[in-house]
């Protein structure tokens, strides 16, 4: 009796099949090894933020924008939707709102729209794309920044303190005040 197969004949011998299943193991390992790290890494992109604020108060109808969710479109502002980076909020003329970011609250007048450019763990970034938007911020920890702007124009707190930034229609001018801080 032959133990060995006969390469002539087509057949495949242990070792041949052997490493087959070695190799289709092989690539097994691999491919489950590499699913972790791709869960991962969709994991890590649908991280929340480090730093989320909300919307506080509102007077009137205001329209909320998150960018996270450009379908949305504007839609009608609750009390408590998350104010991330790349969220707006719209104040049409007779509206108010406010939005809380850790200790700080951003106020939106009305004929308004706070854009909130960047918010994380370092910085709080607020853009007044119409109108006039205040600030009260009452603190400032190490390495963390807080800047209001309105067409190109910042102003950075140095300090807690209070701010204001606001866009004159008639006049294409920004008005920027340090009302208490510096």
């Amino acid at each position: 009796m032959n133990d060995h197969p006969n390469p002539a004949a087509g057949e495949r011998g242990f070792a041949f099949a052997g490493a087959a299943a070695l190799m289709t193991i092989l690539l097994l390992v691999s491919a489950l090894s590499a699913a972790p790290a791709a869960a991962q890494t969709v994991v890590h992109e649908t991280e929340p933020p480090g730093r989320v604020g909300r919307v506080s108060h509102l007077e009137g109808t205001v329209h909320y924008y998150a960018d996270a969710q450009p379908d949305s479109g504007w839609v009608g502002a609750i009390l408590n939707l998350p104010i991330t980076s790349r969220t707006s909020l719209n104040a049409p003329p007779g509206s108010r709102a406010e939005a809380q970011i850790g200790s700080t609250r951003v106020r939106i007048d009305a004929d308004s729209q706070a854009d909130f450019v960047q918010v994380d763990d370092a910085t709080l970034h607020v853009e007044a794309a119409r109108g006039a938007v205040s600030a009260r911020v009452r603190s400032l920890f190490d390495g963390e920044q807080f800047v209001i702007g309105a067409r190109g124009a910042t102003l950075q707190a140095l300090a807690p303190g209070s701010y204001s930034i606001g866009v004159d229609p008639a006049l294409g001018l920004v008005v920027a005040k340090v009302l208490h801080g510096s």
